[in-house]
């Protein structure tokens, strides 16, 4: 079961957010828990067909086309999600590609394409643009509200999936 006021009225772009499986779920889930998503993909039709599910079940979703490895294409997705939603709250920089073929069979225009994706898209994600209380977070982080309800989250069930992981709770401090 969602809680549908969670994420109420926050505005998250989703990169390859047309693709199945973990894109799709994660633009679903936000959009269950209240938030208005923008699904950003390169692939047109996918985007549409995920937001297009998602305004059928009485979520708010648009489609975006955007090529997360050009910094034009990130900054005119962001413009495009604002100007529909009128804010953003977050992006989940979740575009990748893993190329094709053997290693020593990939071309070099291959392996950029892959690097583009899965290394400038999220730089180019996190970079673009910063708007006015950004992180980081000029304060100290509340031991009930954030890193207790973050220790809450990784003992829950939704959290079922993650082992062995290094979750940052710092307020942006890392990304600085």
């Amino acid at each position: 079961m969602t809680d549908s006021s969670r994420l109420k009225d926050r505005v998250v772009i989703v990169t390859g957010g047309g693709g199945g499986g973990i894109s799709k779920g994660a633009c679903e889930r936000i959009a269950d828990e209240g938030g208005l998503v923008a699904v950003l993909d390169l692939r047109a039709e996918l985007a549409e067909e995920v937001a297009a599910g998602i305004n059928a079940k009485g979520g708010r979703a648009i489609a975006l086309t955007c090529d997360v490895a050009v910094e034009s294409g990130v900054k005119a997705a962001v413009a495009e999600t604002v100007k529909t939603f009128g804010s953003l709250y977050g992006m989940v920089a979740n575009a990748g590609t893993a190329g094709s073929g053997w290693i020593h069979e990939t071309a070099i225009a291959d392996w950029h394409a892959v690097l583009g994706v899965n290394l400038t898209g999220p730089f180019l994600c996190a970079k673009l643009p910063r708007p006015k209380p950004w992180l980081p977070i000029r304060r100290v982080g509340d031991p009930y509200a954030e890193y207790g309800a973050t220790i809450a989250f990784l003992l829950s069930d939704d959290a079922g999936y993650i082992t062995g992981s290094a979750i940052p709770v710092e307020g942006g401090y890392l990304a600085t």
